[in-house]
């Protein structure tokens, strides 16, 4: 495969950082203390991942994570409906790969119907759980060894109040599948917020600066943290001389205008009705952005309303690579949101309910644990970026009629997402101009 010139810059840097909290189900302040953290049990090293430029992800019909991804992609399509209906406004983005990651830190402290709702809500409702152990540590391994030439971060963490009384069993968990930093920490003292939000910066080069905001609420004991990180080069960069503003049409009639880059090449394209879908590959081709555009009589809220696994994989079975003109955004987004309310109306009920929700996997201590909270910040910026703009002229020379258009220039919906595994990093709907800084 053709490397992508070590000069070229960042087509698409995404980062996101998400933390579940939890609470007592009253506000009994201080704790007593409890034991010192247990010891870190014997890890088994991952497998040699090969060389850097290889897929390594086993058969998908023979692995512990692709049953993960299929299950948990059908929690990515929920997810992202789900929080386009909350935010009927607002360009969304999230991350189905991280939520899945961090809720499922949690889903190992949970017993009873907590468990059962919050197994069901991520798609996992006839998986063992050794088998959603096994599979997140298989992608914690594989993702970030997928490509070389793109940077893939997916990081774990647990902090728990000094003087609580965390279930040994959990942490050992929690730190054998998830690789999972675990630490005590003096909640009461500033400084523990610094620690953790400087945790999740390093995690997301940046990105994300804060996801914890001072003052701790003396209610809270844990916070159960994932971040991940993406960067890479489009494969076929666009030429920034071809970047023009044009008009944005957004619903309602209304339209404002943002600088839309053209290219007109080989891609993997497909219909599904009147969606048409574009996978736009960075570095070496295992990774994807995937362009979802209505067309004329429908709309992007519906089509991800309708879209589920069935749907998703028929769509993707159907794509074939042909010449295809892309028109697509030059945009970064900024999205910050409690996904509490989202989770919740996807079934997600009891875990927030205190003195329903039933954690005694984490701690059998009275009082009772829930979730107070499942805040989520991420970050996109798409440009034309990532290779050498050069060469690129030749638009439409020697073909006998016009190639199909995928033009972006209404609102449209993109996912990053591993071509082997399936897995979806990333999902966002982009509803209107979000400005550049």
């Amino acid at each position: 495969m053709t490397r992508v010139p070590s000069t070229a810059r960042t087509a698409l840097a995404l980062a996101i950082g998400l933390t579940v909290i939890l609470a007592p189900a009253c506000s009994d302040d201080p704790l007593d203390p409890g034991p010192a953290e247990p010891a870190e049990p014997a890890i088994p090293e991952p497998p040699d991942p090969g060389p850097g430029d290889s897929i390594i992800v086993p058969p998908r019909s023979a692995s512990a994570e692709a049953a993960v991804v299929e299950k948990s992609n059908v929690f990515a399509w929920d997810l992202l409906a789900a929080a386009m209906a909350a935010d009927p406004e607002e360009n969304v983005l999230v991350s189905p790969l991280s939520a899945s990651m961090a809720l499922g830190m949690a889903l190992n402290g949970a017993r009873g119907a907590t468990y059962d709702q919050m197994q069901a809500t991520l798609g996992f409702a006839d998986v063992a759980p050794d088998t959603i152990n096994n599979g997140y540590r298989g992608l914690m391994t594989s993702l970030p060894a997928a490509d070389s030439t793109v940077n893939t971060q997916i990081a774990n963490s647990a902090w728990y109040r000094d003087g609580f009384e965390v279930e040994p069993g959990f942490l050992n968990t929690v730190r054998a599948f998830f690789d999972a930093t675990v630490a005590g920490l003096d909640f009461s003292n500033a400084s523990a917020v610094d620690t953790m939000n400087q945790w999740v910066s390093e995690k997301t080069n940046g990105r994300i600066e804060s996801i914890i905001e001072p003052p701790i609420d003396s209610r809270t004991v844990l916070f159960l943290i994932n971040a991940v990180y993406f960067k890479g080069p489009w494969r076929h960069a666009f030429d920034p001389a071809k970047t023009t503003d044009a008009p944005f049409h957004i619903a309602e009639g209304e339209s404002e205008s943002i600088p839309m880059m053209d290219q007109t090449r080989e891609f993997p394209h497909g219909r599904d009705g009147s969606l048409q879908i574009v996978d736009l590959s960075f570095g070496e081709g295992a990774f994807a952005m995937t362009v979802l555009v209505p067309g004329n009589g429908s709309n992007i809220d519906g089509e991800i309303g309708s879209m589920d696994e069935t749907r998703w994989e028929s769509i993707l079975e159907k794509m074939t690579t042909r010449r295809v003109r892309v028109v697509l955004p030059r945009f970064r987004v900024e999205y910050d949101k409690s996904l509490k309310e989202t989770l919740q109306s996807l079934g997600m009920t009891d875990a927030f309910l205190p003195n329903v929700a039933d954690f005694t996997g984490i701690s059998a201590t009275p009082p009772p644990l829930y979730i107070s909270e499942v805040k989520q910040k991420t970050f996109v910026e798409v440009s034309e970026e990532g290779a050498e703009a050069a060469g690129s002229t030749s638009v439409g020379i020697g073909v006998t009629s016009l190639p199909p258009s995928v033009i972006a220039d209404r609102p449209f919906a993109y996912l990053i997402r591993e071509r082997e595994s399936g897995a979806i990093l990333f999902a966002g709907a982009l509803g209107r101009p979000p400005g550049e800084e």
